[in-house]
């Protein structure tokens, strides 16, 4: 109401300006106003602007007293009864001021006309019927009627749909539902598929301007700022030429007309209306101050204005209405085929979608919910939703859906869930559900989508399988793996060990530095083999790189000095040649690059009959700036053909199938080399052809090193104590390096066969140390240093629970060290033994068992074992323990043997005791026997498992006698116990016999 006296004032106001020129307002805006709101919200909120009027008719009157100020209650009456009129009219034919269609226009001013007809009529009533003024007397009651009609005609003109539109915004803005008619019951009618919303009317996309204060509805776009300055441009040709010329205003106001309809076609409603409205006041002023205008004739200029304000207004406004009604076909048109391609969409989908309206009924049902359910759509549609999908929510929802969706329940937040819906029998059905809810020009509805739970159950079960089989895969893999590192790494400990001790005798210098360069690349093949065996770790990327400095021209002539021997053997020439700009220092990893290098060199000697290979090395720079190694492996082999190539670097590829089986090989070098050059972001390329060579090219990345210091060695502090020491190892050859090694050091050693018998010796005998080995036969490392711990077994209590103890394992997995120290164990090494890290384990042990206050046995001097008696010394080598004559001679000799000086390196006199070898035979033929008849009683009686643990013992103790037919024979042996293949059994045991023999005739 206040908004409306407001308003109702200011446009009175401007209407006494137009009165003021000598016309009887000949255009009055608050009767627009007065009209606008009775239409909208009725006469009760022009009580304000009544009490204004009357107010406005005592202080302005001409005359002052009771008998003038009795009447100020005409016109606000009046005014009153047209609002009433008004708005009984519109709720009749449900007009709400919203000018979209023709129909609305022409309604609109003959709402204007009525109100300005009634509010004339009742003014005309009360003024010249009761009140008798001097204008009904001069003019007559027809004539009054006429010219009072005239400004509020005018008024409604040209300011109602200005009114209208800002006024309908305005309620959208504060007060939304307030312009919402009621809406029809559609309940019996039921649509195939879902309504979208209705698109909003599709206009041409604005600019994007920046962010500015103004309200959005005020903010115009560029084509609106040039359409107000067209208009003012027109405004002032307009006033030059009524004022120039002497032209009337309503020809000059047909200037307006192209304005008028530009904005009809491009602009909204609301900016067109309020254009139309400006228009016409701005042509009602260039009248008012036209020349002559007050001495025209009023009749005449009344009806020349009136129909020019019609026809442009109409004109305008229609133009508008029909632009506004394309655009909304065009959306129409739009969203139908929008419909259309849902349905089409939702008629294909292979998921059951159901959609239900705000009453729970069932308004669409997709050929999957049919084929999901057994019940048709003609079946489905109508019925409740909860006769499906019996959720709580919906079951409690008896009234609708309604106040779940307003209050944002999250039954509709679109989220997948389980639930158990109903079939046509009415059987359980699970199902994957997801509700979505949405509001449409009918209210709320609900669409469902849902997906047969039990296939996606059928699929998940066979991914748990799949997963589960994947699983038990790489569990069998790291088996597989633990166990070849335990069989590759045993005979190399062996090598190892051997040539450890070696290096410990007399020998000429030449001799010497084979043995060194031996041992050194026994250990660099240990550190590839372990690579090697985890061939997964490659594939999944995870292979470490390590970056240190290094001396790249030491490297390089050390390998080459490996493999040249193999070279002169086979008569080829090995040459190498780096260039002077290579840098002496490099930082990356020697030992990948060591590995590469092998790889490629080695290839090249295998496939090589006759000619050279030759190794180049020279530097480059890459893009960024790095040094950019640059390696190349030329040979004049058999060369590789283009199909070959192809496939060369893939895994256990090689060129053709003779290649394999006349040269040899898995066809895993090329593949792992490739790895580790582009791990090192390094790039492999080959030129090859048949007939002619290859040459690989290896470019790396490095970066220049720094000098690195040589640091001598320091020796092993010696032990000044003697310890007791337990050794728990299942192979015999395992045990005589084990058994040099500790008693090299210093200390006395005994040894068990497994776990169990590690427990009851500890029960027995108060060892210092004990040596456990992790996989062995009746029980294993773990489960004896377990036992240990806990006091013992049974009956049997160990001597002290506290032993110290240290893992003596060939498993290489990552987490074998975990395992023992977590199973009690105070200490890990890893097979092959390394004679220094065993020292400094001792070491540890002795300072560990100082600390816990225990005494230990004075060191005997074991320097030079040289002058020792033969049968003593032997008897390291065997595999029971040395009778007490036989040890009081050994340190007799030992004794002696530290008295006399050492003899001269040139020394032709014959060695006092046996080479390692002759001993390793002379165990293995004393061994073997009984051995062999354990086997062949553990077959008999079909007990594999014994029969794998001793097959596997034969086959570590022939690869140090250099038997390969027996490690063959006694692998194949260990595999079928494992796999419980009774055929492959007899034959691979025949086999071993037969070779068992073969060794022990030749030996």
């Amino acid at each position: 109401m206040l908004v409306v006296t407001l308003l109702y004032w200011q446009a009175a106001w401007l209407g006494d300006v137009f009165s003021d020129h000598g016309y009887l307002t000949p255009v009055w805006p608050a009767a627009a106003v007065g009209c606008v709101a009775g239409i909208l919200y009725g006469p009760r909120c022009l009580l304000g602007a009544a009490v204004f009027i009357a107010y406005d008719f005592v202080a302005n009157g001409t005359t002052h007293g009771w008998l003038h100020d009795r009447w100020a209650f005409v016109e606000p009456v009046s005014m009153l009864v047209s609002a009433a009129v008004v708005r009984w009219l519109a709720l009749r034919v449900g007009f709400t001021g919203k000018l979209d269609t023709v129909r609305a226009v022409l309604m609109m001013m003959a709402f204007g006309v009525l109100f300005a007809f009634v509010n004339g009529a009742g003014g005309t009533a009360g003024y010249c019927g009761l009140a008798g003024t001097r204008h009904c007397i001069a003019y007559g009651w027809p004539g009054y009627w006429i010219q009072s009609m005239v400004g509020d005609v005018f008024g409604c003109l040209i300011c109602m749909p200005a009114l209208l539109s800002w006024a309908r915004w305005i309620d959208s803005r504060f007060h939304p539902a307030a312009r919402r008619l009621p809406q029809a019951s559609f309940s019996s009618e039921r649509r195939r598929a879902p309504r979208l919303a209705r698109p909003a009317i599709a206009r041409a996309p604005e600019p994007e301007r920046e962010d500015s204060r103004l309200p959005p509805v005020i903010r115009f776009s560029r084509e609106q700022w040039m359409f107000v300055l067209c208009s003012l441009a027109f405004t002032v040709l307009g006033w030059a030429i009524t004022r120039g010329w002497n032209v009337p205003v309503h020809v000059v106001g047909f200037l307006a007309l192209p304005l008028l309809v530009w904005a009809a076609i491009k602009f909204p409603p609301l900016f067109v209306h309020s254009a139309v409205m400006a228009c016409g006041l701005i042509t009602i002023t260039l009248q008012l101050t036209a020349p002559g205008s007050a001495s025209a004739d009023p009749a005449t200029h009344t009806a020349s204005l009136f129909l020019f304000l019609l026809s442009v207004s109409s004109l305008t406004l229609i133009v508008n209405v029909v632009v506004q009604q394309q655009r909304r076909l065009a959306g129409e048109l739009a969203f139908r085929a929008q419909q259309e391609r849902v349905e089409l969409m939702l008629h294909a989908a292979t998921d059951a979608v159901i959609s239900f309206d705000e009453g729970g009924a069932l308004s669409y049902w997709n050929p999957a919910a049919e084929r999901l359910f057994g019940r048709s759509a003609a079946d489905a549609l109508g019925r409740p939703v909860q006769e499906v999908l019996p959720l709580p929510k919906l079951v409690a929802a008896a009234d609708g859906i309604a106040a779940l969706c307003d209050a944002n329940d999250d039954l509709f937040s679109g989220a997948v869930t389980e639930f158990d819906a109903v079939d046509a029998t009415g059987k359980r059905l699970p199902v994957e559900l997801s509700l979505t809810a949405y509001r449409n020009d009918r209210g709320w509805a609900a669409t469902a989508f849902m997906r047969d739970a039990r296939a996606h159950k059928r699929q998940e079960e066979a991914l748990r399988l799949a997963r589960d089989k994947a699983e038990e895969a790489t569990r069998a893999k790291s088996l597989f793996l633990a166990t070849m590192s335990h069989e590759l790494r045993t005979p190399l400990s062996g090598i190892i060990g051997m040539l450890q001790l070696g290096l410990r005798e007399p020998m000429p210098a030449p001799s010497r530095s084979r043995v060194s360069l031996a041992l050194g690349n026994a250990e660099a093949l240990l550190a590839i083999i372990n690579d090697i065996l985890d061939f997964s770790k490659i594939e999944a990327g995870k292979m470490g790189f390590e970056s240190v400095d290094f001396d790249l021209r030491e490297m390089v002539q050390s390998l080459v000095e490996l493999l040249d021997l193999r070279a002169q053997e086979e008569g080829l020439s090995l040459l190498s040649d780096i260039d002077p700009n290579v840098p002496q220092w490099l930082r990356g990893d020697p030992m990948r690059l060591r590995q590469i290098l092998l790889n490629l060199i080695g290839n090249a000697l295998k496939f090589t009959e006759v000619g050279t290979v030759e190794l180049r090395v020279a530097c480059g720079s890459t893009e960024t700036g790095r040094l950019l190694l640059e390696i190349e492996v030329e040979d004049t082999g058999i060369g590789i053909s283009h199909e070959a190539q192809q496939r060369l670097f893939s895994s256990f590829e090689q060129a053709d199938l003779t290649t394999t089986r006349k040269y040899g090989g898995t066809g895993l070098g090329l593949t792992i080399t490739r790895a580790l050059v582009e791990g090192m972001a390094g790039e492999i390329t080959l030129r090859s052809a048949p007939g002619v060579g290859s040459t690989f090219r290896v470019a790396l990345p490095v970066a220049i090193g720094a000098p690195v210091q040589s640091v001598q060695e320091e020796p092993v502090a010696p032990f000044d104590c003697r310890l007791n020491v337990l050794c728990a190892e299942d192979g015999h050859t395992n045990r005589v390096i084990v058994q040099a090694f500790v008693q090299g050091l210093g200390h006395d050693v005994s040894f068990v066969e497994n776990g169990l018998q590690a427990v009851q010796r500890c029960a027995e005998e108060n060892f210092d140390v004990i040596l456990m080995d992790g996989r062995m036969p009746v029980m294993d490392g773990l489960a004896a240093a377990r036992a240990i711990r806990a006091g013992g077994i049974g009956e049997t209590w160990v001597l002290d629970p506290a032993i110290r103890m240290i893992a003596l394992t060939a498993n290489a997995t990552g987490n074998d060290r975990e395992l023992c120290l977590a199973a009690g164990m105070d200490d890990f090494l890893s097979k092959p033994v390394d004679e220094r890290l065993l020292a400094q384990a001792l070491h540890r042990a002795v300072a560990a068992l100082r600390e816990r206050g225990r005494e230990l046995r004075p060191r005997l001097d074991t320097m030079a074992m040289a002058g020792g008696s033969t049968a003593a010394l032997d008897a390291l080598f065997l595999d029971g323990e040395p009778d007490a004559a036989s040890v009081d001679a050994a340190e007799a000799a030992l004794a002696d043997a530290a008295a006399k000086p050492p003899p001269p390196a040139t020394s032709t006199a014959a060695p006092a005791v046996r080479s390692l070898s002759e001993r390793l035979a002379e165990a293995f033929r004393s061994e073997t026997p009984r051995l062999v008849a354990e086997l062949a009683e553990a077959i008999a009686r079909r007990d594999l498992a014994r029969a794998a643990r001793i097959a596997h013992n034969i086959k570590g103790s022939a690869f140090y006698i250099h038997s390969d037919a027996m490690a063959d024979d006694a692998g194949g042996l260990e595999n079928a116990c494992d796999a419980g293949d009774d055929a492959a059994v007899e034959r691979h045991w025949a086999a071993l016999q037969e070779s068992i023999d073969d060794w022990m005739t030749a030996h």
